[in-house]
């Protein structure tokens, strides 16, 4: 029997299927996202005793679309990395904001956590970092890099973790104080994993809850103070 032809609604919604699907194809392709979960671990020596911090930080990279000036989007999921100095000296944290002891914009992007590793294994954020290639690029991405003290993101002491209006600045800049001989920097490093972004933090900062928000700056500048996004971030 002869095959009966397609009625036009039918053809019409096969070929606006088609064309959905290549249009899903061509964004995808154009504007890939780009997955990096990296784990960060810090050791410190404070007293002659070896404390050390780690945590693991996911970022999602995804080209803008945009028509004239294009970045990469990167999209930050975890917790600000513990580093216990003992009951004197309060608890060192590596915050998920960049450095603030540089006059430099383009040092200080290198050490926020959505960029510190494509810089440091290689994959400048400023060549230019809006190109699908550069966020595929990413994916190549493996192993291990030892960063240096000055590399790291951001960091601050709490003296006590219970109060977050004493703080103080680990850096050179205004505000900031250097580490001096304790504690002792020993060594830092960078390795890309598999693994889940570290969750948790909110049962031991009580104070991260909303009710006590104005307890913080409301913007990230070094002499405006902390922000509740220093210490988490989350994007799904």
């Amino acid at each position: 029997m002869p095959r009966k032809k397609l009625g036009s609604l039918p053809s019409a919604m096969l070929w606006l299927t088609v064309l959905c699907a290549a249009a899903v194809g061509w964004f995808y392709w154009s504007f890939p996202e780009t997955i990096l979960r990296y784990r960060l671990t810090a050791d410190f020596r404070v007293d002659g005793k070896l404390v050390s911090g780690t945590g693991v930080w996911q970022v999602k990279y995804q080209p803008r679309i945009c028509s004239d000036h294009c970045t990469t989007r990167a999209k930050l999921t975890g917790d600000a990395i513990p580093i216990e100095l003992g009951p004197k000296r309060g608890t060192l944290w590596i915050l998920l904001r960049q450095r603030n002891d540089a006059r430099d914009y383009q040092f200080e992007l290198r050490t926020k956590p959505e960029w510190i590793v494509p810089y440091l294994f290689g994959h400048s954020p400023f060549s230019p970092p809006s190109f699908p290639k550069y966020v595929r690029g990413l994916r190549e991405i493996h192993g291990t890099v030892h960063p240096t003290l000055k590399q790291l993101p951001q960091m601050v002491i709490l003296p006590n973790d219970e109060l977050p209006t004493k703080y103080q600045w680990v850096g050179t800049g205004p505000g900031g104080v250097d580490l001096g001989p304790l504690p002792e920097f020993v060594g830092a490093s960078i390795t890309v994993t598999d693994e889940p972004p570290t969750t948790g933090i909110r049962t031991r900062l009580s104070w991260l809850d909303v009710k006590l928000r104005p307890v913080f700056a409301l913007s990230r500048s070094e002499s405006d103070g902390l922000v509740i996004q220093d210490f988490e971030e989350i994007h799904p």
